[in-house]
């Protein structure tokens, strides 16, 4: 029963619903039929026309109207026009609007729009000269709050859609401005909130040039229902926006030619709210780019719509390159000028915008307020050929509409690093008006190329000009003026330099300067020394003074002070001319001077004090400290660069030379000098003060000199010297020099000298003759007469391990000089050794000492030979002698090496000698005779000599022959003693040695070593002679047998030790059983033919004297 139930209930209500719906259908297209006809009554479309204008405030016109229900009911609207009420002309007009109705409304007979769409819309915005907006063809007077009534659009329909719209903006405040056209692709309107808020869209083209440009908007505006403001908030977008374009906007056609070359993009984020007065427009994050350059900032306008209304902004940008921005900006924008300084300064760097900040009022005749951060980096620019270019430039800047202060500045200006903070540039933006001070620091080398090029400090540039060489380090403050736009270029108006470890050399300083810190200020016509001090070579140095440009030439007035450390002047010295002539110097040498005059031609005149100072010069001045002295001098560089000395004056009071003179400081120095000292009294010489050697005397002497400082052979002198009355004390010499009497005359290369005459001891030289070349290369040519030369008095009074090192000039002096001397003297005498009628040729030529023709007497005998002496540095190095004498006491020889004699007789002798020297010491290793050495002595005695004492008391004879010779007393006499052998390396080969004596004969042969003092030789004796009786009873002798040869009675010894040490060993073996052998053969064999040959045995062979030498020495 319940299943049949189900299904019947199932039934009855399907048919239920099958009844509704078709009812609904049937309403449905009655409504449909009858909807069209409720509509487009006229009645109906008028009261949405009086709604619409009573909501908007805006009177609305349509062409014809035209209800559609499919596939949505909606209005459509053809050619609507859009007015403010009172106005007759139309804001906006369309070819259509598509009005989407709601249904409800509809079928009550009314028309409430849903959604709204406008076909290609026209509107014109109209910005007044008074700057009031409308879209009005005429300025409206409507209050700015009757514009928000337009909002009352949102009341009418939900969601409005505009396609293919067009804006036209006019501008009319800004003069020749371009209208700027706006189509609005896309936009749409959607109400919310009940009308109060809406969400707002717009997309859109700008027509332009070049580029396709597009905008977009999305945000919200929303409406106050109490106030009636509006407010608005969303993001805007540009892209490939045109800037030239734009900008013709505001600038009018054609103003807008250049720049901008790429397209630019805008986003920001945009706020309209309504204010106390008027609205406010906030634009945050806003960012622009064009190309690889951005710009990020905000800004506001306030009060617009209020006679108070005022903007303000806040922009950086990227970094852009000043060429970038050169090219980018338009003509328009930056003058020709500007451009031009750009262009012809060569401006580089890379510009970063750190912050640009700009407010002010917009009312008509408002200036806005800009101040700002701007950072250069890697910039460059030259300031004009005579500067090096400003490099590696970075400065951080900020400004305002009236001045940059450049609050940091680094720069490279050729050698210069410059420095800088707080530099300010005023009237930046209409006439930049340039005075700034900029630090800087750079090597002098670097600075001084730079200043040579200051056309504009023509004194700097010439005072730098000298320098050369320099070295140190500048701290300066460079003063730089300029007014570019003006006519008046940047440049360089004053500087202050502060030198450190400064350096370098000049023409007419003779040495260099170093260690100078100084304070030096400058400017185009002054540079000023405020004060410098350092060193001058070897002195120390203070000054200060200026320098003045005085039409077209500049004139110092300086003050110099110096002082010296004696002995560092003596080093220093040294080191400058290293075989100059030095003198030893201590104390401290005090200069003041003032140059004046025209620079590069200065007159100094000056005073150098001595009086602390002391000084000896080698056999030519000693002065002692606090012995008064001093040099005034007066000079003048000429424009010919020749230094005129107008007077030198050396005063040792009571006593002053005075001299004058010139010397060319270029090419070799041509010089002239005049030298005039008046009557010099030695004797009145400031106590401590003393003329080398001399020590009275009358000294007077007038010179003229010229030639070339370099060269010394072209050096010419005229005038004379004369002394008289002198005594020299010679430190070398025993005796001291009196009488001495000098006049030498100079003529031109040559040196008279008419009379040079002194008495020295018991000697007495006169010499007369000329030196030709004698600065140069002197060539002495003299002649030397004495009745009588005492050689002891010539002699050394100092061992000669002692004497001096000759000093450089005196070895130049000896090294480069020739003499030729004859020397005739009556008596020539050493100790006891005399010569008569001396006469000898004597040269010196580049250090050798050549001695020849020596031709003397003796009462009994003649002296003949030569000798010739090599020299270096001053000291004897090598000498060789060629010598034949007779008639010589022998005693006399010796007696300048003997207290004592030990040998007496009469001496005959000849040979060839070479001796060599080590530092002016004789090494016997070294002594060699060139030729067979022979020495004869006859009738003398022989006196304490070891060897021969050694072997008479073996022999016990003194005891044999008491009573018959006194041999202690009157020693061994003898009739013949001779040596005949040679010398090599100072070994002394005896080849035969032979006394022959009455009490008995001695032969012997060997050799003995100079330098080891040692003996090597066998002597043989024999009783021979007027004792030989007695001497026979000497058991030592025997009979001794050679061969067939006949015998003897001898006895021989082997002789060893020293000079005074020697040793003698008799020979028993050979001298009694195996016979002679050997050495003892030829000392033996010497002896007997001495006995048997006696004439041939003491036979001097005599060789020719030629005086020439057979080997190059």
């Amino acid at each position: 029963m319940n299943d049949t139930v189900v299904p019947s209930s199932r039934a009855r209500i399907g048919r239920l619903l099958g009844r509704v719906l078709l009812m609904l259908a049937i309403l449905c297209v009655c409504a449909l039929l009858v909807m069209p006809w409720l509509v487009n009554r006229p009645g109906v479309m008028a009261a949405f026309l009086q709604e619409f204008e009573e909501r908007t405030g805006h009177r609305l016109s349509i062409e014809e109207s035209a209800v559609h229900i499919f596939p949505t009911p909606g209005l459509t609207l053809t050619g609507p026009r859009l007015y403010d009420s009172p106005s007759t002309v139309p804001l906006v007009f369309a070819e259509r609007l598509e009005i989407a109705l709601q249904w409800v409304p509809l079928l009550e007979g009314r028309i409430v729009a849903k959604d709204l769409v406008i076909d290609h819309p026209q509107v014109t915005v109209h910005r007044w000269p008074d700057g009031n907006w409308s879209l009005n063809k005429e300025p409206s007077s409507a209050a700015p709050s009757d514009t928000t009534r337009s909002f009352g659009l949102l009341h009418v329909v939900q969601n409005l859609l505009v396609v293919q719209g067009t804006v036209t903006v006019v501008d009319e405040s800004v003069p020749a401005a371009t209208p700027l056209h706006l189509i609005v692709t896309q936009g749409a309107l959607s109400s919310e909130m009940m009308g109060r808020r809406a969400k707002l869209y717009l997309s859109g083209e700008l027509p332009q040039e070049g580029w396709r440009a597009t905008f977009l908007w999305q945000g919200a505006i929303t409406h106050n229902d109490e106030g009636g403001e509006i407010q608005a908030e969303g993001d805007v977008r540009l892209y490939q926006i045109n800037l030239r374009h734009v900008l013709s906007y505001w600038n009018g056609v054609g103003r807008i030619t250049d720049g901008f070359s790429e397209p630019a993009q805008l986003t920001a984020h945009l706020r309209w709210m309504p204010a106390a007065a008027g609205f406010d427009l906030f634009v945050d994050e806003m960012r622009a780019e064009l190309a690889d350059v951005s710009m990020q900032g905000a800004g506001s306008v306030l009060g617009i719509g209020t006679a108070q209304a005022r903007f303000s902004s806040t922009l950086s940008t990227s970094s852009v390159t000043a060429a970038r921005l050169l090219n980018e900006l338009p003509s328009a924008w930056i003058s020709n000028s500007l451009r031009a300084q750009f262009t012809d300064h060569a401006v580089e760097g890379v510009i970063t915008l750190q912050s640009l900040s700009v407010d002010g009022d917009l009312g008509p005749g408002s200036r806005p307020r800009i101040n700002g951060l701007l950072t250069v980096r890697n910039g460059r620019f030259t300031l004009g050929s005579q500067y090096p270019p400003v490099e590696s430039l970075f400065v951080n800047m900020a400004y305002d509409a009236n001045q940059l202060r450049l609050t940091e500045v680094r720069a490279q200006c050729g050698p210069i690093r410059l420095t800088g903070q707080d530099l300010l540039v005023t009237q930046w933006l209409t006439d930049p008006h340039i005075d700034v001070q900029i630090k800087g620091t750079a090597p002098v080398a670097g600075l001084v190329e730079a200043a040579r090029r200051l056309e504009e400090f023509p004194v700097l540039r010439d005072l730098v000009t000298q320098l050369e060489e320099p070295t140190g380090d500048v701290e300066l403050i460079a003063h730089v003026m300029g007014r570019p736009l003006s006519g008046k270029p940047v440049a360089l108006v004053d500087a202050d330099f502060r030198l450190q470890r400064g350096g370098g050399r000049n023409a007419i300083l003779l040495v260099p300067v170093r260690q100078v810190e100084a304070h030096i200020t400058v400017t185009p016509t002054v540079v000023a020394i405020k004060q410098a001090e350092g060193w001058l070579g070897p002195a120390t140095f203070q000054s200060h003074g200026e320098v003045t440009m005085v039409e077209g030439k500049a004139y110092s007035n300086m003050t110099l002070a110096m002082s010296m450390d004696a002995s560092e002047l003596q080093s220093w010295w040294a080191e400058q001319a290293e075989h100059a002539f030095i003198p030893e110097m201590e104390g401290t040498i005090r200069l003041r001077a003032a140059v004046t005059g025209v620079v590069g031609h200065p007159t100094i005149k000056g005073r150098m004090d001595l009086g602390q100072a002391g000084f000896r010069a080698q056999h030519w001045l000693t002065k002692p400290p606090k012995a008064p002295a001093a040099i005034d001098f007066e000079g003048h560089l000429s424009q010919d660069n020749r230094l005129m000395i107008r007077h030198v004056g050396i005063g040792f009071p009571p006593i002053t030379i005075t001299g004058s003179g010139s010397i060319d400081l270029d090419g070799e120095r041509e010089f002239s000098a005049h030298v005039s000292s008046g009557k010099i009294a030695v004797s009145k010489l400031p106590k401590g003060i003393v003329l080398g050697a001399v020590r009275a005397g009358i000294l007077e002497a007038t010179l003229d000199m010229k030639g070339r400082m370099k060269d010394r052979g072209s050096w010419r002198t005229s005038g004379h010297i004369r002394f008289d009355e002198g005594t020299i004390h010679v430190e070398d010499f025993k005796e001291p020099v009196r009488d001495a009497f000098v006049t030498l005359r100079f003529d031109q290369d040559r040196i008279h000298i008419p009379r040079l005459a002194f008495h020295m001891g018991a000697s007495d030289l006169r010499i007369s003759g000329s030196i030709a070349h004698w600065a140069d290369h002197p060539m002495a040519r003299l002649v030397v007469e004495s009745s009588q030369i005492d050689l002891d008095a010539f002699s050394s009074s100092r061992p000669s391990s002692s004497q001096p090192v000759p000093d450089g000039s005196s070895n130049r002096l000896l090294t480069d000089a020739t003499v030729s001397a004859f020397l005739f003297a009556d008596y020539v005498y050493y100790k006891k050794f005399l010569l008569t009628d001396l006469s000898t040729k004597i040269t010196w030529d580049h250090g050798l000492l050549t001695v020849e023709r020596i031709s003397g007497d003796t009462n009994e005998g003649q002296l003949a030979g030569q000798v010739k002496i090599r020299t270096k540095n001053g000291q004897i190095e090598q000498a060789r002698s060629t010598f034949r004498a007779s008639g010589f006491p022998v005693e006399r020889v010796l007696s300048p090496f003997q207290a004592k004699p030990v040998l007496t007789g009469w001496l005959t002798t000849s040979g060839k000698i070479q001796a060599e020297f080590e530092r002016g010491v004789l090494q016997p290793a070294a002594l060699t005779s060139r030729q067979p050495l022979q020495i004869l002595v006859q009738n003398g005695r022989v006196h304490h000599v070891p060897v021969l004492s050694t072997l008479l008391s073996l022999l016990n004879l003194p005891a044999m022959l008491e009573g018959e010779v006194n041999l202690e007393e009157e020693g061994l006499p003898f009739d013949r003693l001779k040596l005949a052998g040679s010398i090599d390396n100072g070994i002394v080969h005896a080849k035969q040695f032979l006394l022959d004596s009455p009490v008995l004969k001695i032969s012997g042969t060997g050799r003995y070593d100079i330098l080891a003092d040692e003996f090597d030789m066998v002597l043989a004796i024999s009783p021979l002679g007027s004792y030989s009786a007695i001497l026979k009873r000497i058991p030592l002798f025997g009979q001794l047998l050679s061969g067939d040869r006949q015998g003897f009675d001898t006895a021989v010894f082997e002789l060893r030790g020293s000079a005074n040490n020697p040793q003698l060993r008799y020979l028993p073996e050979e001298s009694l059983v195996t016979g002679v052998r050997g050495t003892a053969q030829l000392a033996f064999d010497i002896l007997v033919n001495a006995i048997t040959l006696p004439q041939k045995a003491f036979t001097i062979v005599d060789d020719e004297m030629t005086g020439k030498e057979e080997e190059e020495f």
